[in-house]
């Protein structure tokens, strides 16, 4: 199967944010590779792809639907027909009736060391046989004049912080005693906190006047404004820290022992135009000497519950970093 296949392409994957912040870096590069190619995505986060050049806009009209779909979520308008309908993976899942080997999958981060920003192309390029290219260690992301204006609410100066996060993740919680110490160290610095709006979401809330909650009250395209008008982002491992990559912007991350290093931090040996400090403790603890637990929420605590590689990285430690980027 090869490029000649590929001129009509729709590229499905409906994960999480930072997944999809991947999947604009896969589009940029095949355009770049394949030009002539139409490409057209379906994700959980469409948004993401607003104002693109890369991304074919859908033909709404007619609005007919495909109800032969067992599932409303498999249904399609119909002038996707003729479409190649590809799922976008980082792994080396089945697709079209064959195991795809994809050189950078997820399972071999160990090994390849190579950023998450290849997975998706190695995917694509074992699948279909094609040569696209790495060009930039950066999602690639649009933003109209208005929204890179400044909010009204928000200071001339700060920091985006995402203190929060999904109840399913929770090894990438970093705690609120931490959270509340650091912002007491950096009292005349500004943050601003920002989060999901899904009732599962951990939304930890901070009376402190140099924090500025928009947690939850934010569009994810409103969440895209904040980080490009900011100095810089504090996270755990999720979707501002790859949006910050996007912008070029500062960004600390506190990753603790979860993921291989080399698959999400944004450093200058993978190329990053603006390197990451990305605080891990892979290697530390039993749990992550492999590089990773890779699990939803590692067993290993400490006693106040706390998961330990997370405790690891003490406020001091996080602000030492951000001292140095003021």
């Amino acid at each position: 199967m090869g490029n000649k296949v590929t001129k009509r392409v729709i590229l499905h994957n409906h994960q999480s944010p930072g997944d999809i912040l991947m999947l604009t870096i896969l589009l940029r590069d095949w355009k770049k590779a394949y030009p002539e190619d139409l490409i057209r995505v379906n994700t959980s986060t469409d948004v993401f792809f607003e104002n693109n050049p890369n991304v074919e806009k859908k033909e709404l009209a007619p609005k007919v639907f495909d109800t032969n779909a067992l599932n409303v979520e498999d249904r399609y308008d119909v002038s996707d027909n003729g479409w190649l309908k590809i799922m976008a993976h980082y792994s080396d899942e089945t697709q079209f009736n064959r195991l795809v080997n994809n050189p950078y999958s997820i399972h071999k981060c160990g090994e390849h060391r190579k950023h998450f920003a290849y997975a998706m192309i190695g995917y694509v390029n074992s699948l279909l046989n094609l040569n696209i290219k790495l060009t930039s260690l950066k999602p690639d992301l649009y933003l109209t004049d208005e929204e890179k204006e400044p909010f009204e609410e928000t200071p001339d100066k700060y920091w985006v912080v995402v203190p929060g996060g999904k109840q399913d993740y929770l090894r990438k919680i970093w705690s609120k005693n931490n959270w509340d110490k650091l912002f007491d160290m950096f009292s005349n610095t500004n943050f601003v906190q920002i989060g999901g709006k899904e009732e599962d979401h951990i939304k930890p809330r901070f009376k402190k006047p140099n924090v500025i909650n928009l947690s939850g009250r934010t569009s994810l395209r409103e969440a895209l404004s904040l980080i490009y008008n900011s100095q810089g982002v504090i996270s755990p491992i999720t979707f501002a820290m790859h949006a910050a990559a996007a912008f070029d912007k500062q960004c600390i991350v506190i990753a603790g022992g979860g993921e291989h290093h080399t698959w999400e931090a944004y450093s200058k040996e993978a190329g990053a135009k603006v390197p990451h400090n990305y605080l891990h403790t892979c290697g530390m603890l039993p749990c992550c000497k492999n590089g990773g637990c890779w699990t939803g929420d590692c067993e290993n605590k400490a006693s106040d519950g706390e998961q330990k590689c997370m405790k690891m990285i003490t406020p001091e430690i996080v602000g030492n970093v951000l001292a140095g980027c003021l």
